[in-house]
C-alpha cells in the first residue's frame, strides 16, 4: 500500500497554534496528494485480529540519510489541539480501535526551534531492530542549523507501523507491517530579502513628500508647485521682452528692403 500525501507544507511553529494574545487558532492538519485535510489508512484484506490492543505507531522520520539509515525527526505531532501545555511527541500511537474506524488520520506538525533541536541530540536510528548503530553519523552535538542540514530536515516522510499494546504499557511493534509515506517538504513562509528591499522601494518613491507652511500650516506637495510655475513661465512670458527668434527675423527683413 502506497501513501501519497502533499508535496510540500508549510512548517507551523507552535507559537503559531497559541499565540500570547490568547486566541488558540485552528490546526492545520496533513494532506494526500488530492488535498484531503487528512489521511486515509486501510489494513490489508484478510487482516483479522483483535483490535481491541492494537495500535497503529505514526512516526515523523528523515529520509535516508547517506542512504543507509532514516532517524526520528526532532519536529513532532501536536497531540492536544485546546491546550499548549500537552507536550507534542514524535512518534504518536493512536487506538485502532478508538479513533480508526473510518481509517481516517488527522495529524498536526510543529517544528521545533533552534535551541530546541540542539537539545533533541543526538537523533533516534529509525529502526526495530535492537542493535546498535555505529558511526552512520557522527553523535557529537552539531548546531542548529548544521543538524538541519546534515538530516535534510526539510524533507520527512511519516511511517505507520501495526502495534500491539502490552500489559506493562509497552508496545509489540510489527515492524512488517510498516508503510512509509512519499516525501513532503518544507517551504518557507518568509518573504525574499529581495522581494521586501524592492517593496521597500516602491513605498519609498510612492510615499509624497510634503512641506509645512510656517504660517498657515498648510502641507503641500513642493514638486506641485514648482511643475505649476514653469507650466505658467511657459504659457505667459512676461512683458516688454520678445524672444531672439523675433528679433534676429525683422533684422534680416531689413537687411534685403536696403
Amino acid at each position: 500500500m502506497n501513501i501519497f500525501l502533499e508535496n510540500t507544507y508549510k512548517a507551523r511553529y507552535k507559537s503559531d497554534y497559541f499565540p500570547q494574545t490568547g486566541n488558540v487558532r485552528r490546526p492545520r492538519y496533513v494532506s494526500d496528494n488530492a488535498s484531503n485535510h487528512f489521511i486515509t489508512l486501510q489494513l490489508p484484506t484478510g487482516y483479522h485480529r483483535d483490535f481491541t490492543h492494537e495500535y497503529i505507531r505514526v512516526a515523523l522520520v528523515t529520509t535516508l540519510i547517506n542512504n543507509r539509515e532514516r532517524y526520528y525527526s526532532p519536529y513532532k505531532f501536536q497531540t492536544n489541539h485546546d491546550d499548549a501545555k500537552v507536550p507534542d511527541q514524535n512518534p504518536i500511537y493512536i487506538s485502532v480501535n478508538k479513533k480508526l474506524r473510518k481509517g481516517l488520520l488527522y495529524l498536526v506538525l510543529i517544528k521545533s526551534k533552534l535551541d530546541q533541536l540542539y537539545d533533541a541530540q543526538p537523533l533516534k536510528p529509525f529502526s526495530d531492530v535492537l542493535h546498535h548503530v555505529q558511526n552512520i553519523i557522527d553523535e557529537e552535538r552539531l548546531a542548529s542549523k548544521e543538524l538541519i542540514t546534515k538530516y535534510q530536515l526539510d524533507k520527512s516522510h511519516i511511517a505507520f507501523t501495526l502495534c500491539t499494546k502490552l500489559p506493562n504499557g509497552t508496545y509489540d511493534v510489527h515492524p512488517e507491517t510498516t508503510i512509509i509515506s512519499s516525501v513532503i517538504t518544507e517551504t518557507s513562509t518568509k518573504p525574499s530579502a529581495t522581494t521586501t528591499t524592492t517593496n521597500n522601494k516602491s513605498t519609498a518613491k510612492s510615499k509624497p513628500k510634503t512641506v509645512s507652511c510656517p504660517h498657515c500650516k498648510h502641507c503641500f506637495d513642493p514638486t506641485d508647485a514648482v511643475n505649476a510655475t514653469k507650466k505658467e513661465t511657459k504659457r505667459k512670458a512676461p512683458s516688454g521682452t520678445r524672444s531672439k527668434t523675433t528679433i534676429s527675423t525683422r533684422a534680416n527683413k531689413k537687411k534685403k528692403t536696403n
